[in-house]
């Protein structure tokens, strides 16, 4: 017999959702190893179905590694994986959405925490009121350093999000109010710290299952945009739709051309 009630189940779902999505969202940084951090991308970590691992990210963040070295953080790493791109992937139509393609001989550490394409729509997917929006990114305002031990720190954030009333912008992109938010699982509010860092980083769709079905997060979350740019109190983010296709249609030419 199960005993747990309603909210338990609610609260155990949340948890889990929020594990699945940090896991998967890395960090961005120009740079050479033990160089100073002085800015941050976001982007999430996929495997393709031939086992090699490229992040989604904008398209702002990825288009200056064809220029400079670039390094690769991910949830709780303490070292980030240096020079570790081999290829990148811009998307046309000036739409704000790329592919960085991991080398191949630092993929090792994304293993237990990569995604698969399949959580990638081709098309748009609609988003309905009971649906659960997650945004993840890794805010520079609320990354730490030490001098000392010559470290810098960022930490992932999850923001439980809905899109704002006007919910499309004249770009065709979604709107997110970022303003002010409730603390996890408290009634205190506090004010969002700047999103500058949260470019790249993934908007999921988490749809409830039916009730007492099994599920899982990565059965039921769908990334639906990619975060481009803010303004104000308001985020930006480019539709799956825009992009999909094209995302899909790399992913197969990676593994064909890649060995």
């Amino acid at each position: 017999m199960n005993d747990m009630s309603f909210n338990d189940r609610e609260l155990h779902a949340q948890d889990a959702i929020n594990e699945f999505v940090q896991y998967s969202c890395a960090f961005i940084i120009p740079g050479v190893n033990q160089q100073r951090a002085y800015e941050v991308g976001s982007g999430v970590i996929i495997r393709t179905r031939e086992n090699h691992f490229v992040i989604l990210t904008a398209q702002h963040v990825a288009k200056d590694a064809r220029r400079e070295e670039h390094r690769l953080g991910y949830f709780n790493c303490s070292n980030p994986l240096s020079n570790f791109v081999s290829g990148i992937w811009l998307c046309p139509n000036d739409i704000d959405v790329a592919l960085l393609v991991v080398n191949d001989d630092f993929t090792s550490p994304l293993d237990k925490l990569a995604i698969i394409p399949e959580s990638v729509p081709t098309s748009e997917l609609d988003i309905q009121e009971q649906d659960s929006l997650v945004l993840n990114g890794y805010p520079y305002d609320i990354s730490s350093e030490s001098r000392a031990r010559s470290e810098h720190r960022f930490k992932v954030m999850s923001y439980w999000c809905k899109l704002s009333d006007k919910n499309i912008d004249e770009k065709g992109r979604y709107q997110v109010d970022w303003k002010d938010a409730q603390a996890w699982r408290s009634k205190g509010d506090f004010d969002l710290p700047k999103p500058i860092g949260m470019s790249g980083g993934p908007l999921w769709r988490f749809r409830k299952p039916p009730l007492n079905s099994i599920w899982s997060p990565i059965k039921i979350g769908r990334i639906v945009g990619i975060q481009s740019a803010w303004e104000r109190e308001t985020l930006f983010i480019e539709p799956v739709h825009k992009w999909g296709a094209w995302f899909h249609e790399c992913i197969q030419t990676i593994d064909e051309t890649v060995v």
